[in-house]
């Protein structure tokens, strides 16, 4: 129960400032200058998006003590603020290399993400920096990147993600840390 709490605050706190980032004036809302959702335009400065929502990360192989290069996949279901008073749910998926993971420390320097909005729109954010933070129990997992292709070409993004493990910390031993859930939100700023 507390690492849900703590996750709850983190997150909170990051849609708190994150919503700051979101205003536009409408008829710049979709970064189109047209205000109708449809990214195209006179290209008129882009606003920004905020996503939130549980996600679910797995690991190949498996967390253990000693550091080894891993595989990191992680499935998000967001929420997402598009434009001033405009939602759209979308479903996000991160793929990762971390090339010395392990239960203790958790880094990946490079990570690919591509977001399908429900309104048919798709963002592809590449990432290529991280910073990891024990928090609870669980790791707090921030990835600065830019969106490479579709809503918010060319914008700055940042990935936060709160991941606690889903098995007890024995498991570290054997088999393997192999899945963690928690919550992520992603930022794509104005430029």
């Amino acid at each position: 129960m507390f690492g849900r709490r703590v996750m709850a605050m983190v997150l909170s706190s990051a849609a708190l400032a994150g919503s700051a980032l979101v205003w536009a004036p409408a008829g710049q809302a979709d970064g189109t200058g047209r205000g109708d959702g449809t990214g195209r335009g006179d290209g008129a400065r882009n606003s920004g998006v905020v996503c939130s929502g549980p996600s679910r990360s797995t690991y190949s192989p498996g967390l253990s003590l000693r550091p080894q290069l891993t595989a990191v996949h992680a499935d998000s279901r967001y929420v997402c603020t598009v434009a001033p008073g405009r939602t759209v749910r979308a479903s996000g998926a991160v793929d990762a290399v971390a090339p010395e993971a392990s239960c203790i420390a958790l880094n990946s320097p490079t990570a690919r993400e591509t977001v399908q909005y429900e309104d048919g729109r798709k963002s592809v954010i590449d990432y290529d920096s991280a910073h990891v933070v024990r928090v609870a129990g669980g790791n707090l997992v921030t990835l600065l990147g830019k969106v490479t292709a579709g809503r918010g070409e060319g914008q700055a993004a940042r990935r936060s993600a709160l991941t606690l493990p889903e098995q007890p910390p024995t498991a570290c031993v054997s088999p393997g840390i192999d899945h963690a859930g928690g919550g992520a939100q992603l930022e794509i700023e104005p430029y």
